[in-house]
């Protein structure tokens, strides 16, 4: 929804004051509870405000959650190696990729919702 869509926006794009990051993290939190921690998108986004904030050990635990919830994506366990520092390092020395994480997220050029950039399109079933 929309308060997840803001709270990721805040977090990534460009370069987020403290109070913005704090503000995103009120946002995710709220997005998480409203759903009981069911939606891994959702946790996906309130582990990388918790990232960003370098609060590593929370992003984990609940980038975990995800992982749990959807273990077919593998977008959520290159999340957790991003917060262990195996994927690299952002310019200004925190932990995270030097590619812009939003970059890597299979874009097409014509969505432009955060969450259709970050989930990449559900197989159809067949029957």
């Amino acid at each position: 929804g929309e308060l997840n869509e803001i709270a990721w926006l805040t977090a990534t794009k460009g370069k987020p004051t403290e109070a913005d990051l704090e503000a995103a993290l009120r946002l995710a939190e709220k997005a998480v509870e409203l759903t009981n921690r069911t939606q891994p998108e959702l946790l996906d986004t309130l582990a990388e405000v918790l990232f960003c904030l370098d609060r590593v050990e929370e992003a984990l635990e609940v980038i975990q959650e995800a992982i749990l919830l959807d273990p077919g994506q593998s977008y959520y366990t290159e999340q957790r190696r991003r917060f262990l520092g195996e994927r690299g390092k952002r310019q200004n020395g925190s932990q995270q990729d030097s590619v812009n994480t939003i970059a890597h997220r299979q874009v097409l050029p014509e969505q432009t919702s955060p969450m259709a950039i970050r989930r990449p399109p559900a197989e159809k079933s067949t029957g």
